[in-house]
């Protein structure tokens, strides 16, 4: 394993709009990366992923901390290669003891991907222990979201099954394939309802939203809970990207879609029952192409009662949605784009810490033109 100690960057902060936006890391030709998946923090630090990283160019996991004259150095934390995952991707999660988990696209046994795990040390400067938990099978699909932690478990999506890792209690792991889906949301990421249910899109015509309830043994069963009204029209949404977002009592849900909608150029959209009890689709809001950027791409994410995701064509944005309280259509503000030139272009995902604030990463530009980590307080 290649560790590369790097030197830090002093924050950047810049005001956008009614937020302010600082640029946390700036990435340098001699960093062999820039960023391609979701940071996430964790006790401090940024964990992050890079599909092309690394001394093979396979791809690399790194962290960036903190340093006492208040910008982050980056340590190469593991690079990829075939036995271990090719290009990793998506979500990155981290459980409670700070191990992080993740997959990759191609590679491992099989050829699918791999699911993996990155065991925290006692000293975050000494060598991380990396471990391939499952190779993806080719009726399992690699998933390109990653993985998210709930509840004492790991959770993803593949284009074929929704999956598990879960703890059994004596210090050993087990994963499962909770259901195998044809056409799952290959981008999307599983949400929850308070109660610990689990939702997820199908796209096998027609598209549709699937419950799964755990059980006493540890098994889980699928309900159908609605399908969606998706055709390329200005009231609805078309081309849907990501997951769903449950609500907490699981009666409402909120995606995005990069098409369809008012200007054909994407759309956040509600699925919930009307009076007559009668699952609807509907458009909260519309983007337009003649923007900065349009058409959404990943997954929409909520906190404090506020929504929040990527805008991908024409430039780059992050965006926040929230109901008015008095219309049915949504406001939505522009909180970061591309003409942030320190910031950069090319999003590839964000996060949020306990306080609200986001953290993401951006492929392309920032200082150098490799790339950058930024925080936005809304």
């Amino acid at each position: 394993m290649l560790t590369r100690f790097c030197l830090s960057f002093f924050l950047i902060s810049l005001s956008f709009g009614q937020s302010s936006t600082s640029i946390l890391y700036s990435f340098k030709l001699t960093d062999a990366l820039s960023p391609t998946g979701s940071p996430t923090v964790y006790q401090g630090n940024i964990y992050g992923s890079s599909s092309f990283g690394g001394p093979t160019l396979n791809g690399c996991i790194f962290r960036l901390y903190p340093t006492k004259s208040g910008g982050y150095t980056l340590i190469d934390l593991h690079d990829f290669s075939q036995g271990d995952g090719l290009y990793p991707a998506g979500n990155i999660a981290v459980d409670a003891s700070g191990n992080l988990f993740g997959t990759t696209q191609e590679g491992g046994q099989n050829g699918y991907g791999t699911l993996w795990e990155l065991v925290r040390p006692p000293k975050l400067s000494a060598a991380w222990s990396f471990q391939v938990i499952h190779s993806f099978l080719d009726t399992e699909g690699a998933p390109l979201g990653g993985v998210v932690y709930h509840n004492g478990a790991i959770f993803g999506i593949s284009p074929g099954a929704v999956f598990e890792l879960s703890t059994p209690g004596d210090g050993s792991q087990q994963y499962q394939d909770i259901v195998f889906t044809p056409q799952a949301s290959t981008g999307g990421l599983p949400t929850f309802d308070s109660s610990g249910n689990l939702y997820a899109l199908s796209f096998n015509a027609p598209t549709q939203i699937f419950k799964y309830s755990p059980q006493a043994d540890g098994s889980w069963t699928q309900t159908l809970v609605a399908p969606l009204s998706v055709s390329n029209t200005q009231s609805t949404p078309w081309n849907i990207v990501g997951g769903i977002l449950s609500s907490p009592s699981g009666a409402v849900f909120y995606g995005l879609s990069s098409g369809g909608g008012e200007f054909f150029s994407g759309t956040v959209y509600k699925v919930s029952q009307d009076s007559s009890g009668q699952w609807v689709t509907t458009v909260l809001s519309s983007f337009n192409s003649s923007s900065v950027a349009y058409s959404p791409s990943g997954n929409l994410q909520n906190t404090k009662k506020k929504y929040y995701g990527l805008l991908s064509q024409g430039g780059s944005e992050v965006f926040q949605a929230f109901s008015s309280g008095t219309s049915k259509s949504w406001i939505v503000n522009d909180l970061l784009d591309s003409s942030n030139i320190a910031a950069g272009s090319g999003y590839t995902g964000f996060t949020f810490d306990s306080s609200g604030n986001l953290y993401g990463a951006s492929q392309y530009g920032g200082s150098a033109g490799f790339g950058a980590v930024w925080k936005i307080t809304p």
